[in-house]
């Protein structure tokens, strides 16, 4: 999952409304602000931590809310007290709003062993060579998608991964814009190619 500059200052706004203080940091150093952060880091970094908590410097974190954002993910820790549940769920809504309906199906792994398990179950390498062109071309086709998705799906979660310091219409880059809109139509073309293959095989074309 991937935020913006937005998210974080919603969630930000979203404590101090209640009374709360903020601790901003990264692997290494404590910031006064997401300004002084981003001046420092840049506009794109992989680790941050918000520090939620009614007095300013509490470290202890039964008492707390703790955001932690990497690149592997996003964890959200709060003991279940009545003053941080209320916040704990705005923030786990913001969060959810930013994860892709599809983002399941970007896995290099999960295609990686999807590869793998149709090599295995597929035609020998001496019943290939017995077999006509097109069914060679038939059985190579599903084979080409799963290869394209895991290669694709591996670089969409190095783009789409840890906190972007600015508001998403300043990202600048035609990925960081549109990343999300090509991701839909390059699946959505897949499948549809994939499908029309499946069909043909079918129907005996």
């Amino acid at each position: 999952v991937c935020i913006y500059r937005t998210d974080i200052d919603e969630i930000i706004d979203i404590a101090k409304a209640r009374g709360f203080h903020v601790k901003i940091s990264d692997e290494n150093y404590e910031y006064e602000s997401i300004e002084e952060l981003q001046n420092k880091q840049g506009n794109h970094i992989l680790k941050l931590s918000l520090d939620i908590s009614q007095e300013e410097g509490m470290n202890w974190s039964f008492n707390k809310i703790e955001v932690d954002i990497e690149k592997n993910g996003i964890t959200i820790r709060s003991p279940k007290k009545d003053n941080l549940v209320p916040i704990w769920q705005e923030i786990k809504d913001i969060i959810a709003r930013r994860e892709s309906p599809y983002i399941k199906f970007m896995s290099p792994m999960g295609w990686g062993w999807i590869s793998i398990i149709y090599l295995w179950l597929g035609p020998k390498r001496n019943e290939l060579l017995t077999l006509p062109l097109s069914k060679i071309s038939i059985w190579l086709s599903p084979l080409i998608f799963l290869l394209v998705m895991m290669i694709f799906s591996f670089f969409y979660q190095q783009k789409n991964r840890g906190v972007y310091l600015q508001h998403k219409h300043e990202i600048v880059g035609f990925w960081g814009r549109y990343g999300e809109k090509i991701a839909m139509v390059i699946l959505g073309s897949i499948l549809t190619i994939l499908g029309k293959i499946v069909s043909d095989f079918l129907s005996g074309k």
